[in-house]
């Protein structure tokens, strides 16, 4: 059981960008340790913190806006949350805001968009944006337990602008899931190596639905 779930909004730059997913709940386990707060844990013969990272977030990908929920055995309050946690954590992570979520429903994110930006010239063209947004699939290549599974991840784009030396990409998350930007970079053209030395990837918003 638990008495309070919260939502907190934080951040991850610098070099923790290269923290996985798993590595960033275990980075917030120990956290709330260290801040002696009163998570909450899981029922059965393995029980775990009650803490859920919202859209898993990219190795190597930068975020101004993560969601995490948390649910707490006592009352402990969103204001105390923040100014415990935050020393807590390491350097490049940090709660930006902590508010009361709904214990009946978990929170759902519904789209996100991303911005790379590239330390030369955009490798690819409006025109090929274009062509890509206009064709009825765009197929991307995902492993999965060994095995190698063809995705469509086309419904799951909303938009791709080209600005300057910058790329905007707003995804969606549909009941197939949702996209990657290294995945639709990949799309057009570009190899992992040239993403990884010319390209810094920015989760720059997430959205949330409304009844979350």
């Amino acid at each position: 059981m638990f008495r309070e779930r919260i939502l907190l909004t934080f951040s991850v730059t610098g070099d923790t960008r290269f923290i996985s997913h798993q590595d960033l709940m275990r980075v917030f386990q120990r956290a709330a340790r260290r801040a002696d707060l009163s998570v909450a844990s899981t029922q059965g013969f393995n029980p775990r913190p009650r803490i859920a990272i919202l859209q898993a977030r990219g190795v190597g990908v930068s975020s101004n806006e993560e969601f995490a929920e948390l649910d707490f055995e006592d009352w402990v309050g969103p204001n105390r949350i923040k100014d415990v946690l935050n020393p807590a954590l390491p350097q490049g992570i940090e709660v930006t805001k902590v508010v009361l979520s709904s214990p009946r429903a978990h929170a759902r994110v519904s789209g996100f968009t991303y911005q790379v930006d590239f330390s030369g010239t955009v490798p690819f063209t409006p025109d090929a944006v274009e062509k890509l947004l206009d064709g009825p699939e765009i197929l991307v290549e995902r492993q999965r337990k060994g095995k190698t599974k063809t995705v469509n991840v086309r419904p799951a784009v909303d938009d791709i602008r080209i600005t300057n030396r910058s790329v905007v990409m707003k995804f969606k998350v549909t009941d197939q899931g949702s996209v990657r930007a290294e995945e639709i970079l990949t799309a057009l053209g570009m190899g992992r190596k040239d993403i990884l030395s010319q390209c810094a990837i920015t989760r720059t918003e997430m959205n949330l639905n409304r009844d979350a």
